[in-house]
């Protein structure tokens, strides 16, 4: 059985079409997404600390944010079927929480991209807010929830 693992984020005008020509015939395309996601009476750490993200120029405002809860993530089944290529077999949500320290938490932040590419002075301020706001609650820790699509195609012939 082969198998083609890609990280990278395809241009969606060429992503089917060269996943397809990678495949063999009958061969299965699978993928996901993982993001943040919002259950009702999660952590409020995460609407308190946007306004630090808004006011250093990195996000929306609260109330003009995206909150997406468990089971909303945005499915690819359209855009998938649109291609031609491939007939969608499976798709399915995913939801977990993780509860991480502040330092755990720092580290998990400098992984994504917007934090690394982010200004030096910006995600150094950031970073503070965020460890004063953990280091002042008495488990030293927040609680993220995450949700994941995955999704599953046969290649058509």
């Amino acid at each position: 059985m082969r198998q083609i693992c890609i990280q990278v984020r395809v241009d969606p005008e060429v992503r089917y079409i060269k996943a397809w020509q990678a495949l063999r015939p009958g061969g299965h395309l699978a993928f996901w997404n993982a993001d943040h996601v919002f259950r009702e009476g999660g952590d409020p750490f995460f609407r308190e600390i946007q306004t630090v993200y808004y006011e250093i120029g990195e996000g929306k405002s609260v109330d003009n944010n995206e909150w997406p809860r468990p089971g909303e993530l945005q499915e690819q089944r359209c855009e998938i079927e649109k291609s031609g290529l491939f007939e969608v077999v499976h798709v399915r949500h995913f939801d977990w929480e993780r509860i991480y320290h502040v330092d755990e938490y720092i580290k998990l932040l400098e992984t994504f991209s917007g934090h690394i590419l982010m200004e030096e002075w910006k995600r150094d301020k950031l970073f503070h807010e965020i460890r004063i706001r953990l280091n002042s609650r008495p488990e030293k820790s927040v609680r993220r929830h995450w949700g994941a699509v995955l999704h599953v195609a046969l290649r058509k012939d």
